[in-house]
C-alpha cells in the first residue's frame, strides 16, 4: 500500500498550531498487518448490524475498544418509535410519525431522512426481531406500546421495560458470534491510513500495547460518540471521540462537532475544556432512545421541558 506522509490539518479559524495527520508517528508501513475486505471500527448497535449485513463472501474484521456487547448501546433506557402492523395504534401511520418527528425537531430534521427512518421503521423492526430481539408483548402476537414524548400516538416499542438498549445488543451480539463474525477487542483506533489518492484503506490498531496495521477495501466507522469530552455525561468511559479523532485529523469532516443530543430525563451537558461554541440542546427527537441511567447527577441546568 503507498502511504503517504502524514499531512497537517488545521481547525477552520484557528491559530494555534495546526494537527498532524497521524496521531503517533510510527510509519504504518512498516507495521505487522492483516489484510480483510471490510474493517468495522465499534461493536454497538451500528458496527454490529454492519457486519451482519454484509454478505457472507467477504472477510470482515469487527474492532472494539472495549470487550463485544461494551459501549453505549445497552445503556440507551429509551425505546423504538416504529409504526408496525404488530404493535399500531388503530389511527396511527407513517405520516403522522413524520408529522411528529418533523415538528419536535423544530427546524433540525433533515426532512428526507426523516421520512426514511419512518417508512423503514417497520421492516427494521421485524429484522431486530428476527435477530433474537426480544420486544415487549401486548397479547398474542402484539408488540406493546407507549405514548410519549413528542408522539401523537403510541408507537414506542420497549424491551425489558427499561432495558431496550441492553436487549438489541444482547441479540446482535449472539447473532454476531453465530455467524463467526471476527472480532478484535480492547483494539484502540489510533489512525486511519489513506492511499496516495487520498482513499482510506485500512487503519491503525493498538492492542495490548502494541500496533498493527489493518488493509481494508472498506473501513466503517461505527465508533460511537465523545460524551466523556463533557464534564457531565450520561455516556460510558468507553465514549471518548476516537472516530470523530481519526476522521478530524484526516479531512477535517468531523469538525464542528455536533451539538450534543439531550433525552427528556438526561442533565444538559457541560461544554467541553476548550469549548469556544454554543453547547445548545437539540429539541427532543420523536423515535430517539433515551440516554440516563439511574443516579446521575449533574452540575449543569437542565433543558427546559416541552
Amino acid at each position: 500500500m503507498g502511504l503517504p506522509e502524514a499531512r497537517e490539518a488545521r481547525l477552520p479559524g484557528a491559530r494555534e498550531a495546526p494537527l498532524p495527520g497521524r496521531l503517533l508517528a510510527a510509519d504504518p508501513a512498516r507495521l505487522p498487518f492483516v489484510e480483510v475486505d471490510v474493517l468495522v471500527v465499534g461493536s454497538g448497535v451500528a458496527g454490529l448490524s454492519t457486519a451482519l449485513a454484509l454478505p457472507p463472501d467477504r472477510s470482515v474484521l469487527l474492532a472494539t475498544k472495549g470487550t463485544l456487547g461494551e459501549g453505549a448501546t445497552r445503556y440507551a433506557q429509551g425505546g423504538i418509535a416504529a409504526v408496525t402492523p404488530a404493535g399500531r395504534a388503530p389511527d396511527d401511520s407513517a405520516g403522522s410519525h413524520l408529522d411528529d418527528t418533523l415538528a419536535a425537531g423544530a427546524g433540525l430534521c433533515d426532512p428526507v431522512a426523516v421520512r426514511v427512518l419512518v417508512e423503514e421503521a417497520d421492516a427494521a423492526v421485524a429484522h431486530l426481531r428476527r435477530l433474537g430481539v426480544r420486544f415487549d408483548q401486548e397479547g398474542a402476537g402484539l408488540l406493546a406500546r407507549t405514548l410519549e414524548g413528542g408522539h401523537s400516538r403510541p408507537r414506542i416499542l420497549h424491551a425489558g421495560g427499561d432495558a431496550t438498549g441492553a436487549e438489541i445488543e444482547r441479540a446482535l451480539v449472539a447473532a454476531a458470534r453465530d455467524a463467526g463474525v471476527r472480532v478484535a477487542e480492547h483494539a484502540f483506533l489510533v489512525d486511519l491510513v489513506t492511499g496516495a489518492d487520498g482513499a482510506v484503506g485500512g487503519a491503525v490498531l493498538a492492542e495490548g500495547g502494541a500496533l498493527s496495521l489493518v488493509r481494508a477495501g472498506a473501513v466503517v466507522l461505527a465508533s460511537g460518540g465523545a460524551g466523556q469530552l463533557w464534564t457531565d455525561t450520561t455516556n460510558p468511559a468507553l465514549s471518548t471521540g476516537d472516530g470523530l479523532a481519526a476522521a478530524l485529523r484526516r479531512w477535517l469532516s468531523a469538525w464542528p462537532l455536533p451539538a450534543p443530543t439531550i433525552s427528556g430525563s438526561t442533565p444538559a451537558p457541560c461544554r467541553p475544556s476548550g469549548w469556544s461554541g454554543a453547547s445548545r440542546p437539540s429539541s427532543p427527537a420523536a423515535g430517539r432512545p433515551g440516554s440516563s441511567r439511574p443516579g446521575t447527577r449533574s452540575r449543569c441546568r437542565r433543558p427546559p421541558t416541552t
